[in-house]
């Protein structure tokens, strides 16, 4: 875990050859995926994938290295999590997806990415939040504008009288 997190991809290698538990979780569920992702490590993220590292393996809490990659703002990691078989549409215990997360923060390219590979803008969190809803509220329309009309669901106004 902590040569993942410094992006010491050799240690890993060296780890991973000498027998080390590629699925290891520190005392929050955390793998070394895990803190590849979250650190921007791509080329760790890749040795451990490469090794057979399981990428939709989720903390304490289901969240997932892809989660984690979209939170930070990590594109490079995300694509190659991505590449590795990461499942675009999982969700944590809140019901938040990575596309979830790269839209809360604001992560112009780990959207755009996510929705390349099919993620649902209209996936909610448990407290019905929509991912289209939380892109424009953070100012990313843009990312999910070529959706609108064909696939997100924008809810219509109602009237009152």
């Amino acid at each position: 875990m902590k040569a993942a997190r410094e992006g010491d991809v050799d240690a890993i290698k060296l780890l991973i050859a000498g027998g080390a538990d590629k699925e290891a979780m520190d005392n929050d569920g955390w793998t070394a995926l895990m803190w590849a992702a979250d650190s921007g490590r791509a080329e760790c993220i890749w040795a451990l994938v490469g090794a057979g590292a399981k990428v939709n393996e989720g903390d304490n809490y289901a969240k997932n290295a892809l989660m984690y990659a979209a939170e930070a703002g990590n594109a490079e990691c995300l694509r190659a999590l991505v590449s590795g078989g990461a499942n675009v549409s999982a969700c944590d215990s809140d019901g938040q997806t990575a596309s979830w997360y790269a839209a809360c923060g604001s992560h112009f390219d780990c959207l755009k990415a996510l929705i390349a590979a099919h993620a649902d803008v209209n996936a909610s969190r448990n407290d019905g939040i929509t991912v289209l809803m939380e892109a424009s509220l953070v100012g990313q329309v843009d990312c999910v504008k070529p959706r609108i009309g064909s696939k997100a669901k924008i809810p219509s106004k109602t009237s009152n009288s």
